[in-house]
């Protein structure tokens, strides 16, 4: 065995021991610390069993790839099989990087640097706004790649042309990514491999094919047609993310032109003295330490925590959701609202309100206009939950232009439809949920259902949502307001979620004279005792109406409520000459009383409900 082959062995065994230590810290920091199950949440997969579905991605350049990327997502069962699959994207994007520098350089001795679209990759996918039809178009770019410049025929002419008709076909495929194979095998062919009719063909004709077809086959917007699945277009509002990964591959190939000079060339060759190991070692390092500033560069809390209370809620993990305000980086309008509807599904909206952040006021509720519009969904959801199904149907009309044939969307709608009458409506989106891989189990049982509506009373849920809808068929013009819930108690009285959110809102607006209305109702809804909050705003009327009645408040409050609210007023009284020091020691002791609330966190009043009206 000569001294080469020894070196060359060597040299082989640290590249492969580098990239398991990568590629397992790659997964185990998916695995445990980003959660890839969120992605879903992100990037909720669109995909059908259906010919009319598989041809629409036909019409555009990378939509093959998008129809595979979705056919994929389906078997994203878990946070295990996400950061498998996705660990496996990387090995190959890095073996086959690797292959591609090792033929530009004519060595065997390619380390670390064939790893740095791995850490890229990880970063923009631990960001979970990151396409997976990104990644899947860059693998099948570089596997072309690197079986064209190894077995493309030597001929000028049929190998341009056999160049040609692979990057139309590519752009096709995977869009905008065709570039990589163009540009990559341009400047190989042009100044490596001495092919100059291909090059040039790659390099000054192809690179206008998006151009040409974006105006005459596909008729899809200049951008789109350059850079669909080859930049992250809304990754993070770090710009770096979205070109960082097509910078790689030609910063790669100016490093490996400048190699071809002489001087850089033997210097290199120079400082390729040390052992093997000290090299990988360093090179390892500076994988972890680059991938760790990137990622903290680019990281956004606040996403992170959005998906997840989201996840949360879908599936029904209430406390979870209350445990994550402590990390919440602000209040938003989103938190706010799942937070609040979480309180209610753990039955103690009215008790603990106040001890999470309500600076939002009704907005936390029932949020406006304009967050309803973007969370479309979410607002659907916690419609669906009053009863009112009509705005539960307009909410996810709207979810369902921004995310398309989602199994939940799918769902919600045949359900709104069958709960409303109209079955044929319903039998139409059940039949498309039949086509969602995984799904026909539960669209056969809901297309049964749809059959039969008599067997509608067997099911709780359904029972309950039809019990409680109002029989107009009504939808809300502005802001949701208190109308809304006044209009679900005319219905159903027994409307418990109704009747909490209704009180929960004259607390929050502070309107606390049509509470006391509303106190002999509470016993009809199974309360022993009044909730905390409700208490609070009584003691706060009573101190404010001499002629308040006594016996009210004797067998209503409890003894701890009233000796918490003589220690407000006393704390109160002591710092009343400076209310920033009076709120900073009443914020120690009763941050999560209504009294604290109504004193130094109520918002000012909005435009008024009269403002906002509904049409039939």
């Amino acid at each position: 065995m000569t001294l080469f082959n020894t070196i060359r062995s060597s040299d082989k065994k640290y590249v492969w021991i580098q990239e398991c230590l990568v590629l397992v810290a790659c997964f185990f920091f998916m695995l445990l610390y980003i959660r890839p199950i969120l992605i879903l949440e992100a990037l909720p997969p669109v995909f059908l069993l259906d010919a009319n579905f598989f041809s629409s991605f036909l019409k555009i350049p990378g939509g093959i790839t998008d129809w595979i990327a979705a056919l994929f997502m389906q078997f994203w069962f878990s946070d295990f099989l996400i950061a498998l699959f996705l660990t496996f994207c990387f090995w190959f994007i890095a073996h086959l990087t690797r292959k591609w520098l090792e033929i530009q350089t004519e060595s065997r001795s390619i380390h670390t640097i064939h790893l740095i679209p791995v850490c890229i990759l990880l970063v923009l996918h631990s960001q979970y706004y990151s396409p997976l039809s990104i990644t899947l178009a860059l693998i099948i770019n570089l596997s072309v790649l690197n079986l064209f410049i190894r077995w493309a025929p030597k001929n000028q002419a049929t190998r341009a042309a056999i160049g040609f008709i692979v990057s139309v076909l590519l752009f096709w495929v995977t869009g905008g990514a065709f570039l990589v194979f163009t540009i990559l095998c341009g400047v190989y062919d042009l100044l490596f491999s001495k092919k100059f009719a291909n090059g040039l063909v790659q390099l000054i004709i192809l690179p206008f094919l998006p151009y040409a077809a974006s105006a005459t086959i596909f008729l899809v917007p200049i951008k789109e047609a350059y850079f669909h699945n080859l930049m992250y277009e809304s990754v993070t509002n770090v710009w770096i993310n979205t070109y960082i990964l097509p910078a790689f591959f030609l910063l790669a190939l100016f490093i490996m032109l400048l190699m071809k000079v002489r001087l850089i060339r033997e210097t290199l060759r120079k400082a390729a003295g040390f052992a093997f190991i000290w090299k990988y070692a360093a090179g390892t390092l500076l994988l972890v330490g680059g991938t760790i500033l990137l990622r903290q560069e680019s990281y956004n809390k606040t996403a992170r925590i959005l998906l997840q209370i989201n996840r949360d809620v879908k599936e029904g993990r209430w406390m979870p959701v209350l445990e994550s305000v402590a990390d919440w980086p602000t209040i938003n309008g989103l938190f706010v609202f799942q937070t609040n509807l979480s309180l209610y599904k753990s039955g103690i909206l009215l008790d603990k309100m106040f001890a999470f952040p309500q600076s939002l006021g009704t907005v936390g509720l029932l949020m406006n206009f304009d967050l309803c519009s973007a969370c479309s969904e979410q607002t659907s959801n916690l419609y669906w939950m009053l009863g009112l199904v009509t705005e539960s149907q307009h909410w996810a009309h709207e979810a369902f232009e921004q995310k398309g044939y989602t199994p939940g969307l799918l769902k919600r709608l045949g359900l709104v439809y069958m709960l409303k009458g109209d079955n044929e409506a319903a039998k139409k989106y059940f039949l498309n949920l039949k086509k969602v891989p995984f799904q026909g189990t539960t669209a056969e049982n809901l297309l049964r259902l749809n059959e039969h509506p008599s067997e509608l009373a067997h099911d709780p849920e359904l029972n309950t949502i039809q019990s409680d809808m109002p029989i107009e068929n009504i939808v809300l013009t502005g802001n949701p307001s208190l109308f809304q819930l006044e209009l679900l108690l005319h219905r159903n009285p027994k409307n418990k979620m109704a009747f909490e959110y209704m009180i929960a809102y004259h607390l929050l607006t502070a309107n606390l004279q049509e509470l006391v209305r509303h106190i002999p109702e509470f016993s009809a809804f199974g309360y022993s005792q009044l909730p905390i909050h409700v208490q609070e705003a009584l003691l706060v009327i009573a101190a404010q109406t001499p002629n308040f009645d006594v016996n009210l408040l004797y067998s209503t409050v409890q003894r701890n409520t009233y000796d918490r609210f003589v220690q407000y007023q006393q704390t109160f009284m002591k710092n009343k000459d400076n209310i920033n020091l009076a709120k900073e020691e009443l914020q120690k002791q009763c941050s999560d009383t209504y009294w604290f609330y109504l004193m130094f966190v109520k918002p000012a009043p909005s435009q008024p409900e009269s403002h906002y009206a509904y049409t039939r």
